[in-house]
């Protein structure tokens, strides 16, 4: 039997509760709004830690490919879909 793709929010939420992605994070104390850097990777000044929220997440869902414009459409979609926090 194969693994099951995580939930996108679910899964973000893990992330940020871990604390262990640069430049991802919680901004307030209920926990109701998080920072994501989301640089476009042609500016001069953008470098691969800007990238490893959405490299972890095409890892955690199993559509990994050398792909960095893939790995941020994937990610925008997943956190799009409707999912309910409880």
């Amino acid at each position: 039997m194969g693994s099951h793709k995580p939930r996108g929010l679910l899964w973000l939420v893990s992330q940020l509760n871990q604390g262990q992605l640069e430049g991802v994070a919680w901004l307030d104390q209920s926990r109701r709004r998080f920072h994501i850097p989301w640089k476009q990777g042609l500016r001069q000044d953008a470098q691969q830690e800007d990238f490893g929220i959405f490299e972890a997440w095409a890892e955690a869902s199993g559509a990994y490919t050398p792909d960095l414009p893939t790995w941020k459409r994937n990610s925008r979609s997943a956190l799009n879909r409707k999912e309910v926090l409880v």
